[in-house]
């Protein structure tokens, strides 16, 4: 099938939707459907087939054949960080909203956050609250996040993550001058470009879910042991405290390897990758609290404090200390390219 990605709009959109899909078969109809069902129609649908192999591609083009808002990519490189380049690399529209292919779009969130960076020329980026979901689309919870600049810096810089990928919103312009995604991040791609476009440009949440977002423990990022989307959100930190985070890190350091062997030592010894597992399992204790199976419940609540066991001590006192000072003065090896 032949890329559309070469077939420039007359009139370029006010909104690009970026979305990759790999292997998403189960979910992909909802997610697109709630796109083309935003009441601001003035938008182009960039969806990237990231070499699915379940029969995802069938259902994309058939959506694409009925649809001319839908610019439909085959992309064979694996990976989101490089799938959203790429798509980034198509985008004509004056803004760019995010949407993964497991999640859902309430119908006015296109609107809504246009209307916002409209009448908020100071703000580069916008999220907004969330309702998460099951695999079945059951809701679990709402979940909102502050709306203003300060408060979302604070909790970036803690390492925490106040602007869900899948609910952004970004003036493109922006995107451009920062170069995209950093392709060393295979995950946590977002809060990597999120820390480096808070050193120039402004950030808001609006304080509504306008995004459902689904929480997959059927998805091989649950049983990741590695521990891979906290590991790449501390490395992007230790960057941004060493001054060296950019679009191209790897670049900038001379010993890369060396400096890298360090940070994954550091990273195992303080026990983070340990700590990720118990959050995961206390996630999945709130998924089964929330569907009644209350037996199977406290079987991963006991699983979360063998793992870690402040993980409720440090929730009940609503304490991070993922990032704190005594992380700034380690000795991280670096020598500039």
């Amino acid at each position: 099938m032949k890329n559309d990605g070469d077939q420039p709009k007359i009139n370029p959109p006010t909104v690009s939707v970026v979305m990759s899909v790999y292997n998403d078969k189960r979910y992909v109809k909802a997610s697109i459907e709630s796109v083309l069902n935003q009441t601001l129609s003035d938008f182009e649908f960039i969806i990237v087939n990231n070499a699915s192999t379940d029969g995802s591609e069938t259902i994309l083009q058939d959506y694409a054949s009925l649809d001319s808002r839908i610019r439909l990519l085959q992309f064979e490189v694996p990976g989101l960080t490089n799938a959203l380049n790429f798509a980034l690399s198509h985008a004509t529209g004056e803004y760019v909203a995010r949407q993964d292919a497991d999640d859902i779009m309430s119908p006015q969130r296109l609107e809504k956050q246009v209307r916002f960076l409209e009448l908020n020329a100071d703000v580069a980026l916008l999220g907004t609250g969330i309702t998460l979901i099951d695999v079945n689309g059951d809701e679990l919870g709402v979940k909102l996040y502050p709306s203003g600049h300060e408060s979302l810096c604070e909790l970036l810089l803690k390492c925490e993550n106040p602007l869900p990928h899948s609910t952004i919103m970004c003036r493109k312009p922006v995107l451009d001058q920062l170069g995209h995604y950093d392709s060393l991040f295979v995950k946590a791609q977002d809060y990597a470009l999120y820390l480096r476009l808070i050193q120039g440009h402004r950030v808001a949440s609006l304080a509504e879910p306008l995004t459902y977002l689904r929480y997959r423990t059927d998805s091989i990022a649950f049983g990741d042991e590695s521990a891979d989307q906290v590991r790449f959100a501390l490395l992007a930190r230790v960057l941004l405290a060493e001054g060296l985070l950019s679009a191209n890190v790897q670049g900038s350091v001379q010993n890369w390897n060396e400096f890298y062997q360090f940070f994954n030592d550091w990273f195992i010894s303080e026990g983070f990758a340990r700590r990720h597992q118990a959050q995961k399992q206390h996630r999945q204790m709130l998924a089964l609290f929330a569907s009644r199976q209350f037996a199977r419940c406290l079987g991963f609540a006991w699983k979360s404090l063998l793992l870690d066991p402040g993980f409720y001590f440090r929730k009940i006192l609503k304490r991070n200390d993922i990032w704190n000072g005594k992380y700034s003065r380690i000795p991280f090896p670096i020598k500039l390219s």
